[in-house]
């Protein structure tokens, strides 16, 4: 088998910043799909959750230029970026990127590896990592905020019955947290005496606490100390609840786990009874009702294309 030498190729490589279009964009992934269809050229399927994501943050401008961008062999295939090519078409936006050519399409390694053969092999950053090496958060604030927040526009998405198949991302994440950050922190630090492993009910309380501080403050510090509670009480029936779903993923959705605390939270605001703890949808719409703008937020965050608002 001939393989070309690191040496040899190294100088043909163009690497430039370019703007790409919609239009650019279109353009190549008309000749990259041809070729894909008459087996001229082969790469990996479309994941079409990974070009909802991109394209998502092109929306937002919260997607930035870095060493990750295009690149095409000397034949002129399409050899990494397919994703955020049709993340410029879908978004219809222009982004700029780093382009690269002039890579060598046949194995250039004794073991017969190509270039293809070596890209995204990496391990990507989780989100809890993105917060702690990033953006200054720590490990422990990190795992509570960023989890519970991630939960919290889970939540919201399946209590407006938005059905995003995509993954939420590091940017909706922050953006989300310069809105609720204060509330889900108060709700971590009354959670101190526990395991800090973030359940999603905590997102409910950290998401109420915004338009109910008071109640909420009462409501989880009676759920995590368990101190003179009676059986019947909305703190300790969540507990109860909570604890019983680890380790029995599956058997009640995740929505169901939003719209049981949403039901206990709101008996304890209305200062009311509840017998058994059951998924009630009207009560979680009525805590997103109790805010103000900030449910219109979260929505705008995850969607690829922001809303036109008329006055």
């Amino acid at each position: 088998m001939t393989t070309t030498n690191v040496e040899d190729y190294i100088n043909n490589i163009k690497i430039k910043i370019e703007k790409v279009t919609p239009e650019a964009a279109s353009a190549i992934l008309e000749r990259h799909f041809k070729k894909l269809e008459t087996e001229e050229f082969k790469q990996r399927k479309i994941t079409q959750s990974k070009v909802d994501q991109y394209s998502t943050d092109i929306a937002h401008d919260t997607f930035l230029l870095t060493h990750q961008g295009i690149a095409f062999d000397r034949a002129d295939n399409l050899i990494d970026g397919q994703h955020r090519l049709m993340a410029i078409r879908l978004a219809m936006k222009p982004i700029w990127l780093m382009v690269s050519r002039g890579w060598p399409e046949g194995p250039v390694s004794a073991g017969g590896l190509s270039v293809m053969d070596t890209i995204d092999r990496g391990r990507p950053r989780d989100l809890v990592q993105a917060l702690q090496l990033s953006h200054g958060y720590s490990y422990v604030d990190a795992k509570t905020l960023g989890v519970t927040t991630r939960f919290m526009i889970e939540m919201i998405l399946g209590a407006t019955g938005l059905r995003i198949k995509k993954a939420i991302t590091v940017p909706q994440v922050l953006s989300a947290l310069k809105i609720f950050e204060p509330h889900l922190r108060a709700v971590a630090l009354l959670s101190k005496n526990v395991q800090r492993i973030p359940k999603r009910p905590w997102a409910v309380l950290g998401f109420a606490h915004k338009s109910h501080p008071k109640e909420v403050d009462e409501f989880a510090r009676k759920m995590f100390s368990l101190v003179g509670l009676k059986d019947n009480d909305p703190a300790l029936l969540l507990h109860r609840y909570t604890a019983l779903q680890v380790g029995r993923r599956g058997v009640a959705s995740k929505l169901h786990e939003y719209q049981v605390a949403g039901q206990l939270l709101r008996a304890h605001i209305e200062k009311k009874q509840v017998l058994v703890a059951r998924p009630n949808p009207e009560a979680l719409q009525w805590l997103l009702d109790q805010q103000d703008d900030s449910v219109d937020q979260i929505v705008d965050l995850v969607t690829t294309v922001k809303p036109n608002k008329k006055d």
